[in-house]
């Protein structure tokens, strides 16, 4: 079953506006899951405070790695190797 595509028009729409800056709307009668998505091109980070548009507020540890870019520029391809796992 395609959940997303079951779904009436104004309910996908609602689901493309999101709860807040960081994570998409849940549909419970449709058992469609929130979700919490991230900026940034070289890892994950959660702001620990709602609201933040800024990225002032502390974030939670995160894991990250140098941009692609910088990484393509190295031409170590062992090191690229030992990111990707």
């Amino acid at each position: 079953m395609d959940r997303v595509n079951d779904l009436p028009l104004k309910k996908r729409i609602a689901l493309c506006s999101g709860k807040d800056e960081w994570r998409t709307k849940t549909c419970h009668e449709h058992d469609i899951n929130a979700f919490t998505m991230s900026d940034g091109p070289n890892g994950l980070r959660k702001l620990l405070a709602e609201g933040d548009t800024l990225g002032i507020s502390r974030s939670d540890t995160a894991t990250c790695f140098p941009v692609e870019s910088t990484v393509a520029c190295s031409f170590d391809t062992n090191l690229l190797s030992e990111m990707v796992g």
